[in-house]
């Protein structure tokens, strides 16, 4: 059993607006979180870390002489699924965050955790904390909540009563918790999940295990959850439409953000008939828009089995409370864009997959394969640019190069453009770099130079196959296109007067005989 600190009397309270400064009898001071002014009182016993004016761990004793009852102060990173004891009683388990008291392990009742969160004083539950119906959709809720928050602007008790009313909306707006939350209705026995996962700093009231290294809570008082606020562009792909409500997923940022029609606008921007439903996941891809997301997100995970062993996976989640979504003025048109190109793919599937077997075989200019759709019936308004379109490409870059050049030439998965002073090979994915070769006199036949050969071939100048297409650079997409862009047309005004020539036919042959080089080798 580990030695435990000494309990100490708490002499006297002082709060401030960002802090509870505690003075013990000895004449030290703690500084404790703000909002634990309500719980401790002067003659409380406090066991906390020595040497330590603002512990993240303490546990106080509340009243020694009866019945004990004690506080626990401390950060989890993590709180289990529910499960059931030898009583057949349920319970949650919680990692202790630097167990400084030698207490690791947080043993939370179900009860505890569903009348913290998901209970009112009410009899109607959160529904009633809302006003609303427990038929309400997604978008109803967020409308009940903001007219909720808009009432309590002129009460007594606004801060208290607010944070009541977000918890609630935070809750049902998150379909597993708000499934929990139903069932606690019919059934109080029921067991609960804790809310996003328990990442944060939590005041219970409980009793120490005999060995000193658990913490039995049977009430909490208080959970502030690990957060920090965020802000990035979405990409619209990402986001999984459901009927009432989406979610956006990044493994790559490890976010997840779930919204509904009230929080992002695009029913009012389309003017259709109907906010999203799940037949948008068919067509998504499409769309090269990007939303604005910003909101605070809280730390929550899962156990993951892996490799034989248990892990913690974890992750950051916005409060559907405090997430704001803002679209582009434009995202009416690349929504609907998306979803004619999606129709059309499948009503004229037979004049399309043709061009792509011959965009594979060999390079074909955007004018010709206009010509073969007109005579199919395809409308004017579809670009023969999405015959290589990749999902994940960003629409900025091709219509920043598509207004600057003269002729487009679509050959497997590239573009090749032909601008006033350069000719630029752009692949429409994510990851790649475009590259800039100096003006070729014979477009053609440079294309079919290009197309026989590699980018790892140019960038290493085999067969002196860079010089002789003439290649000035490559510039990668970045993070910002504004930049890229910059790059891009600096490197291309100053192709005429760099160091390499514009191509020539001459050029040009030589590159046709490094490809005859490599085919011969190859044999």
């Amino acid at each position: 059993m580990p030695a435990l600190p000494e309990a100490v009397p708490i002499h006297g309270l002082r709060p401030q607006p960002d802090a509870l400064i505690c003075s013990l009898a000895s004449g030290f001071e703690l500084r404790l979180p703000a909002h634990l002014a309500r719980f401790l009182r002067p003659g409380h016993q406090i066991e906390f870390p020595s040497g330590s004016a603002a512990p993240s761990q303490f546990r106080v004793v509340l009243d020694a002489k009866q019945k004990p009852r004690e506080i626990l102060f401390c950060s989890v990173a993590h709180i289990s699924h529910p499960k059931a004891d030898r009583r057949g009683e349920y319970f949650l388990r919680g990692d202790v965050v630097e167990p400084v008291l030698g207490i690791g392990a947080l043993i939370l009742t179900s009860d505890a955790v569903r009348d913290y969160f998901y209970r009112s004083s009410a009899d109607g539950g959160l529904y009633a904390s809302l006003g609303i119906p427990a038929t309400a959709s997604p978008a109803d809720l967020r409308l009940a909540y903001r007219l909720g928050i808009l009432e309590l602007q002129s009460h007594p008790n606004a801060a208290q009563k607010r944070r009541h009313l977000e918890r609630a909306f935070n809750i049902l707006a998150q379909p597993d918790l708000h499934a929990c939350h139903d069932a606690v209705m019919l059934d109080p026995g029921k067991p609960v999940l804790f809310p996003y996962g328990g990442f944060g700093n939590i005041l219970v009231e409980g009793t120490l295990s005999a060995d000193g290294r658990s913490f039995f809570g049977h009430r909490i008082l208080s959970f502030r959850a690990d957060h920090r606020e965020r802000r990035f562009r979405a990409a619209f792909r990402r986001i999984e439409f459901f009927d009432g409500y989406a979610i956006y997923r990044d493994s790559r940022r490890k976010v997840e953000a779930l919204f509904d029609p009230g929080c992002l606008p695009l029913e009012n921007a389309l003017s259709t008939r109907a906010p999203w439903d799940s037949s948008w996941n068919q067509w998504k891809h499409l769309a090269g828009l990007k939303i604005g997301l910003e909101g605070v997100f809280v730390r929550t995970g899962k156990y993951r089995f892996r490799r034989g062993e248990w892990r913690l996976v974890t992750w950051e989640t916005a409060l559907p409370s405090r997430l704001r979504l803002t679209v582009s003025h434009d995202a009416a048109e690349s929504i609907e864009q998306a979803r004619k190109t999606y129709h059309r793919f499948g009503r004229y599937f037979d004049a399309l997959a043709p061009l792509r077997a011959r965009i594979e075989r060999e390079p074909v200019e955007r004018a010709e394969i206009q010509k073969v759709l007109d005579r199919f019936g395809v409308p004017g308004d579809f670009d023969p640019a999405m015959l290589s379109w990749r999902p994940d490409y960003d629409e900025f870059y091709y219509h920043e190069l598509r207004k600057r050049s003269r002729r487009l030439y679509l050959h497997r998965g590239d573009y090749v453009f032909e601008l006033e002073n350069a000719t630029i090979a752009e692949t429409p994915e994510a990851g790649h770099a475009t590259y800039l070769f100096s003006r070729a006199d014979d477009l053609d036949a440079w294309v079919r130079a290009y197309a026989n050969t590699t980018r790892e071939d140019i960038r290493h100048n085999r067969g002196n196959v860079a010089e002789a297409l003439g290649f000035i650079g490559r510039v990668n997409h970045g993070r910002n296109p504004r930049t890229w862009l910059n790059a891009v047309l600096a490197k291309a005004g100053a192709s005429v007067s760099a160091a390499t020539a514009p191509t020539s036919p001459a050029a040009v042959f030589v590159a046709l005989l490094f490809i005859v080089y490599r085919y011969t080798i190859s044999l």
